[in-house]
């Protein structure tokens, strides 16, 4: 199967700085959006995807989870060995991607979606506040759309010195379409909104690109940061990157990573190995400034 990627990612209307990251690694692909104040922010969602990253050369996929795992650990331990950065945390949500089923890692309150057959299914479950009090039927969907406490975290990367990570496996067909992105989109544009650009648009690049501006237009709350993947029928097991680079937002402004060279438009293409072992089970399911509350809560 062919893999085509496109990403976008913009500092918004509203902040002095993007504290989100995303990485373009195949078969990695990842969006995290730091948060803990100035600088703070990007050096968590940095730190994590350069965490995240080793795992592309060690060939060995079983390790995604816990590789999540240790960029908890890296950002943590960052924090509280620098009193400047205390209290800094991230989201984190990333796939590997296979010739047939994309391994999904995640938290916080990032989100993955697949689009099939014209309809919008979200893959991940945010890790907020008002996303507990739908759960626990406190609050309606409807009403969580525009509660003012929405942007509240329960779980963050680097915040306390462990995390739990959701997991899920995901079946992929040629058509299928996968976005990743962080809640500066998902906080400014309805799913509805979101479903009609990326049916309107056929190359992910240009998708990516219409749903940053749509936010934006939207009011740009937030940092906001897009990642497409398609799957298509094609040479087996390889993707296309096109100009894509490696790294963006805030991790290539920090120089955490060597972005990829510029392409010539035809793309680049590279091998996506086999992804083994077991499937496991599928998850259904105005911004604030970031900060760190007590009791492992933050603002994202």
């Amino acid at each position: 199967m062919r893999l085509r990627v496109g990403a976008a990612s913009d500092i918004g209307q509203a902040r002095d700085r993007n504290e989100d990251a995303y990485l373009v690694e195949a078969p990695v692909f990842a969006v995290a959006d730091g948060m803990g104040g100035h600088r703070a922010g990007d050096v968590a969602s940095s730190l994590a995807l350069e965490t995240l990253r080793d795992i592309v050369g060690s060939r060995d996929w079983g390790r995604l989870a816990e590789q999540v795992r240790e960029a908890n650990r890296v950002v943590f331990d960052r924090a509280s060995s620098d009193r400047n950065l205390a209290g800094m945390g991230t989201t984190l949500t990333a796939v590997i991607a296979g010739p047939d089923e994309v391994r999904l890692v995640h938290v916080g309150d990032s989100r993955a979606y697949l689009i099939r057959d014209g309809e919008l299914r979200l893959l991940t479950e945010d890790h907020t506040l008002v996303q507990r009090m739908v759960s626990e039927g406190r609050i309606s969907p409807q009403e969580a759309e525009v509660h003012p406490q929405k942007s509240i975290l329960t779980r963050a990367l680097g915040v306390e010195d462990s995390v739990d990570v959701d997991e899920a496996s995901v079946e992929v067909r040629p058509g299928d379409r996968l976005l990743l992105c962080t809640d500066g989109l998902t906080g400014m544009m309805r799913e509805a909104s979101i479903l009609e650009i990326l049916e309107g648009t056929t190359d992910p690049q240009q998708g990516a690109e219409k749903l940053v501006e749509a936010a934006n237009r939207a009011g740009g709350l937030d940092n906001i940061t897009v990642l497409i993947l398609d799957f298509a029928d094609g040479a087996a097991e390889t993707v296309d990157t096109g100009k894509v680079a490696a790294l963006g937002g805030a991790a290539a402004e920090a120089g955490a990573l060597k972005p990829a060279a510029e392409g010539t438009g035809d793309g680049d293409t590279v091998t996506i190995p086999a992804v083994a072992g077991p499937p496991t089970p599928e998850r259904e399911g105005p911004p604030a400034e970031n900060f760190v509350i007590d009791h492992g809560l933050a603002f994202s």
